[in-house]
């Protein structure tokens, strides 16, 4: 495979990850040496190579761009790609085959009005929360709502496409870790920070609200960036919706990586050690922040600064940012009979919800129980009631059919009895 010589590499001095380079830079400079016409593939072959700890990249690139000398860079690249290819002509599992097939769902065409639906559903209900104040305490707990449906009926795309919408669409994956075949991936530094159980219901309330505090802080940061190549609204938001509804993108890694290094530092200055089990002794109550007016001021920023340069109307009941969070499920099960989390975090949503902006937060799963997070954690799994006086706004379900069923053009008369066939048919729960 060609690959940049020292001569061309050291004429892009300029790019040379730094010592405290996060893992996007290293990568973009992996994929700047591989410099081959399948951008895509070069991506995916750094991110293997920087990923694979027993070759330690990190050392091997700084000490090359000090010395001058890449040779060794070279080598590991060869290496990376000489096991792939040999890998991929040797087998090819069912489970690749399976995840090539639904990550090409996610590059075809989108057919069908569901996402139509779907964004018509999110302004309705802004309408209802905004109609339904109640002097200090709005009718409806918070601006959030699911989607529940089998597998396979086009969810996650859903989700995404709502980009198409001039939605800003911030899709997060917090599948378990044990589940590796299924596609959208896992975005491992989000689902980390969210299922790190804390031993206490307060310190993981705590974590949410620190985790959509640094949410509202990044997007920000991402979009004043933006800015310094256009001033447009429209631009800005088609410009975040390519790089962040890309799955798999340098900049979905660059964002998540600087939401948790930016978490770090607010969990310490909220007073926590890296062990949860209580305050950090290292600072007084007085000198330590408290979490909800942290997270009202991050997010009335956001707001202002959306006002300002994208255009938000605070009279406007159509949704312009909606985070998302897929595989929701694994939020649902009590924690040491002391809470369950998902109940935590719902109470963050509802925290900032009181911020007049169109503003929402989606669930989704195969499963009905996200469709009733606030359920009290000291009730039983089927006491599912939501917060007394208040109401939950209803799933979103209006999908339509298996987008994995077979042709039915295809399938002869004899075969409609056969378990292959029977099995896909809608992918039922």
């Amino acid at each position: 495979m060609p690959m940049l010589d020292d001569n061309a590499i050291q004429s892009l001095k300029a790019l040379f990850p730094r010592e405290d380079a996060l893992e996007n830079g290293f990568v973009k400079f992996l994929v700047m040496i591989l410099a081959s016409d399948n951008y895509a593939a070069d991506v995916a072959r750094a991110q293997d190579l920087y990923q694979n700890s027993e070759l330690h990249v990190r050392e091997t690139v700084l000490n090359a761009c000090k010395t001058g000398r890449f040779e060794d860079v070279r080598k590991m690249l060869g290496s990376v790609s000489h096991q792939r290819s040999s890998s991929e002509r040797s087998t090819t599992s069912l489970d690749s085959q399976s995840r090539m097939i639904l990550k090409s769902s996610f590059e075809v065409k989108y057919l069908g009005k569901a996402v139509d639906g779907l964004y018509e559903h999110l302004a309705k209900n802004d309408r209802l929360y905004d109609s339904s104040n109640m002097g200090k305490r709005n009718q409806y707990y918070g601006k959030f709502c699911s989607i529940v449906q089998s597998s396979g009926t086009g969810k996650s795309r859903a989700m995404i496409e709502l980009r198409t919408k001039g939605v800003i669409v911030l899709y997060m994956n917090i599948r378990s870790k044990d589940d590796t075949n299924g596609f959208p991936e896992r975005d491992h530094l989000i689902a980390n920070i969210l299922k790190r159980f804390s031993p206490s219901q307060r310190t993981y309330s705590d974590r949410c609200y620190a985790l959509f505090t640094v949410i509202f802080r990044v997007l920000e940061y991402t979009f004043k960036k933006y800015l310094l190549k256009t001033s447009e609204a429209d631009q800005l938001v088609k410009q975040w919706n390519k790089d962040m509804c890309n799955l798999g993108s340098p900049v979905r890694t660059w964002f998540f990586e600087t939401v948790k290094v930016e978490f770090d530092k607010l969990w310490k200055k909220l007073g926590y050690g890296d062990d949860d089990s209580g305050k950090s002794m290292t600072k007084s109550k007085q000198d330590t922040l408290k979490a909800a007016p942290v997270l009202m001021s991050a997010a009335n920023a956001w707001k202002e600064f959306a006002m300002e340069r994208l255009g938000w109307k605070p009279d406007s009941n159509n949704p312009r940012l909606v985070i998302e969070f897929d595989e929701a499920h694994v939020l649902s099960h009590i924690h040491d009979d002391n809470y369950r989390p998902s109940t935590v975090l719902c109470r963050a949503i509802s925290e900032f919800s009181a911020v007049k902006a169109p503003i929402w937060v989606l669930f989704a799963s195969t499963t009905p129980q996200v469709a009733d997070f606030p359920a009290p954690a000291i009730s039983h799994d089927s006491l599912r009631v939501s917060t007394e006086g208040q109401f939950l706004f209803p799933p979103y379900i209006h999908l339509g059919w298996d987008k994995n069923a077979m042709d039915i053009t295809k399938v002869q008369p004899h075969e409609v009895s056969e378990f292959k066939y029977i099995a896909r048919l809608g992918r039922p729960l």
